[in-house]
């Protein structure tokens, strides 16, 4: 529901005050008896629907104003009041939205807000309110939904939290929060069990209501109702009436001075480590050129090697060096070299059987 629509509602809901804002109608009068006395005595305890608290609405003007259209299966929506109040380190801002329409929440700032819409709480139920989940996703914090004890009749406040780092806008209207209700167990058992109608209207309710009298419950045991000041302003609430300054913002003061100061760290850990890496690569530079100069100069040993190695390989078997024969078993004797024995010159037979021997040969 947007803020628009909710205040054109009021417009057309509720009678103009001098032609200004929408004037919230007056309470419609109730029977006081039902603020003590249970009009639905039968009814379990737990959380109210949707029909109850309409039930109440109209017995006991649970919500005023009251509109359909706010109404929710277990809750109700409530809106942004005209007055509030937003603390700051040694100063306090109040102000009117009915008159001003809207108020921006500073960047981790804290704003208290009264709500548009009055309840009266009776005496046998409790209530508890909490931001709408829309308004979480913008950024805004209310914690741990409080609860309303029984008993209080008036308009809600509470604080809410920036919890971003820009400016939030509430406006006049907005639905801001959500409230439901839930029944207690039977209240004033010892002070009001089996009491008549007549007898109700004689009861002292200004006396209960001002803790001058108690009221009786389960085994003699007091019944304790919420007996504080109605609609006290805002300020009044906060103790001694002193700003607070949000621990988030003094949170975000500390970490901007660590963020400037580790920015100077980081820069000067670059120039560290750029000189760092200058003298490891002049050191790896310096070991790759040594082993280079190693390889290049095993490279041109073995080549010498492998050049003799050919070189021996070519020879003429005659002036290659003899192997080594095998070793004997009575020692070790190198193998004298073969001699070739030369071919003798043919032989000629001559007549008588003898052979012709040679000899010198005359010219």
């Amino acid at each position: 529901m947007s803020p628009g629509s909710f205040s054109e509602r009021l417009r057309s809901f509720w009678p103009r005050r001098g032609g200004g804002a929408a004037a919230v109608p007056a309470v419609p009068p109730v029977d006081e008896i039902d603020f003590w006395r249970d009009p639905d005595p039968d009814g379990p305890s737990g959380i109210l629907l949707s029909d109850r608290i309409r039930f109440y609405v109209e017995r006991v003007n649970l919500i005023h104003p009251f509109q359909e259209a706010d109404l929710r299966p277990a809750s109700y929506t409530l809106h942004v009041g005209s007055e509030y109040l937003i603390s700051q380190p040694g100063k306090l801002l109040e102000g009117s939205l009915e008159e001003e329409g809207k108020v921006e929440i500073p960047p981790n700032g804290l704003i208290y807000i009264r709500f548009l819409e009055e309840v009266n709480i009776p005496c046998y139920l409790i209530a508890r309110f909490n931001l709408r989940v829309k308004q979480v996703y913008r950024g805004l914090l209310l914690g741990t939904g409080p609860q309303v004890d029984p008993g209080f009749r008036g308009h809600l406040g509470c604080p809410i939290h920036n919890f971003t780092d820009e400016d939030k806008v509430l406006k006049y209207g907005d639905p801001i929060a959500t409230i439901d209700f839930a029944k207690t167990t039977p209240f004033g058992e010892g002070s009001f069990r089996g009491l008549n109608d007549a007898e109700w209207r004689r009861l002292p309710f200004a006396d209960f209501r001002r803790g001058t009298k108690a009221v009786v419950g389960l085994a003699g045991h007091r019944c304790l109702i919420f007996r504080e000041e109605r609609d006290r302003p805002i300020k009044e609430y906060l103790p001694n009436a002193e700003s607070v300054k949000s621990s988030v913002l003094a949170l975000q003061s500390q970490l901007d001075r660590m963020d400037r100061q580790l920015s100077r760290f980081r820069n000067l850990a670059v120039v560290g480590g750029f000189a760092l890496l200058l003298a490891a690569g002049s050191i790896v530079f310096d070991a790759y050129r040594d082993v280079k100069n190693d390889i290049t100069k095993l490279t041109e040993s073995l080549a010498k090697l492998q050049g003799a190695k050919s070189a021996i390989g070519i020879l003429p078997q005659s002036v290659r060096p003899p192997s080594s024969a095998a070793p004997s078993t009575g020692g070790s004797q190198p193998t004298p070299p073969t001699i070739k024995p030369s071919t003798p010159p043919s032989t000629k037979a001559v007549p008588g059987g003898s052979p012709e021997q040679p000899g010198p040969r005359g010219p």
